[in-house]
């Protein structure tokens, strides 16, 4: 059996450290970072259901909950355990952290590898030729 890693993903974004109230989670759910149209949530795209339903669970609710339950299962956890949670549910054995988006926004490598207990390296992106 070789020694190479199993799973790795070359191009993770860091998870955020402090508490998003809905407005703010809803616009870290869409890479875009638009708000959902008027009367709409991004909760109800196939995004916010995946979210609904995949995550859920590791917060200890039922599959696809009602988004303000979701939100506060995450809130009642705090912001390490749930981000420990989801790193390590990934199944990853290291992960690349593009350091380039959102970068005041979101942990460092460091910090990634800490909360996973995984190698958590960085990748930066190329600049514009």
């Amino acid at each position: 059996m070789s020694d190479l890693p199993l799973l790795v993903d070359h191009h993770v974004h860091g998870v955020v450290d402090q508490p998003l109230d809905r407005a703010a989670f809803e616009l870290l759910m869409n890479e875009g970072g638009a708000p959902a149209p008027p009367g709409r949530t991004h909760f109800d795209s196939p995004v916010g259901l995946a979210v609904r339903m995949r995550c859920a669970p590791l917060l200890g609710i039922d599959p696809g909950c009602d988004p303000g339950d979701y939100l506060r299962a995450r809130a009642d956890l705090g912001v390490d355990e749930v981000n420990q949670r989801f790193l390590r549910a990934s199944g990853l054995d290291v992960m690349l952290v593009e350091t380039g988006h959102r970068g005041g926004d979101v942990v460092s490598p460091p910090t990634m590898a800490r909360l996973s207990g995984r190698p958590a390296y960085e990748v930066t992106r190329a600049a514009d030729a």
